[in-house]
């Protein structure tokens, strides 16, 4: 009989409404940290992403720039280098230019437009 009534008293105790508000607030917080960490795992994925996406960028970068160091350190790639930087020739070269007859007739136009007059200019703001 004793053994019957310690239990009814643990199942008073465990079912009254204090503790049934206590084990509610509880699980509350524990929801809650539970939400946050989820929160937070997603964050760091999208970040670890990112930071592959960023590594990998980087090893391509790595990689082109290991082949130009290897372009630059042989002669002809230093010598091309240096003819594209500071437009200089070997002894005995000599440069020839193309003039593009449409970008000259294009400039000509152009210079032309800024000569117009202020009426002409006022005009073409309409057409």
């Amino acid at each position: 009989m004793l053994e019957f009534q310690e239990k009814k008293r643990l199942r008073n105790i465990l079912y009254s409404k204090v503790t049934l508000f206590a084990i509610f607030i509880l699980l509350i917080f524990v929801a809650r940290a539970t939400i946050s960490v989820y929160y937070k795992q997603k964050a760091s994925g999208e970040n670890l992403a990112k930071v592959k996406e960023e590594a990998a960028g980087l090893e391509k970068r790595k990689k082109t720039l290991v082949s130009e160091i290897d372009r630059l350190s042989t002669d002809k790639g230093a010598e091309e280098e240096i003819r594209k930087k500071f437009l200089v020739g070997k002894a005995g070269e000599q440069v020839i230019v193309i003039v593009d007859d449409d970008k000259i007739n294009k400039d000509e136009t152009v210079g032309n437009i800024g000569k117009k007059s202020f009426f002409s200019k006022f005009l073409d703001f309409f057409r």
